[in-house]
């Protein structure tokens, strides 16, 4: 009896040792996604001459400076409501609303991705599921969706560089 005792906590030690090391392997991997993420959205916000920050391609889609900043409050407002950092982000977000000028915004999109990254690091469980929206999703699926958002929104900043006969910065590996 004695020698199973044992071996059930050698084994729940293990067990205890490898969802530990999956939980941050996962938190490792996902911010690092989001360190690319990053280079890939600030890169391209670059490129485009601060002159043709007031582009818009039509009125249903948001100019592209406002695109940036749009990108900048939504990727604080996801990641920081995961970590329980909703007053943070909310006061950053009320800054960036009245930023004007390419540098100031950019610099403000470097900061709410670095608030992301250090976000995203202070999540616990990632199964637990949440209220999102009026949906049930556990916290890694809001997360993706947060991505999911990202990139479309990305995808609009791209459109506009294209039209203005600007190319995006050069994508990053996700598996690097």
């Amino acid at each position: 009896m004695k020698r199973h005792k044992l071996y059930l906590t050698i084994l729940l030690t293990l067990l205890a040792t490898n969802f530990i090391s999956a939980q941050s392997l996962k938190v490792d991997r996902i911010t690092f996604a989001w360190k690319n993420m990053k280079n890939m959205v600030v890169n391209t916000a670059r490129e485009l001459p601060e002159e043709k920050w007031d582009f818009q391609i039509n009125d249903k889609v948001l100019p592209f400076g406002e695109m940036i900043k749009h990108i900048t409050t939504s990727t604080r407002f996801f990641t920081g409501s995961l970590a329980g950092r909703n007053s943070e982000f909310q006061s950053l977000n009320a800054s960036t609303a009245k930023l004007k000028g390419k540098a100031e915004i950019i610099k403000d999109l470097e900061q709410a991705f670095d608030f992301a990254i250090e976000s995203i690091k202070q999540v616990e469980n990632w199964d637990q599921v949440i209220d999102a929206f009026g949906n049930k999703v556990s916290k890694l699926e809001f997360l993706l969706q947060s991505e999911h958002h990202l990139h479309r929104e990305q995808g609009k900043v791209i459109v506009m560089m294209r039209m203005n006969g600007i190319a995006p910065a050069k994508s990053t590996s996700w598996f690097l």
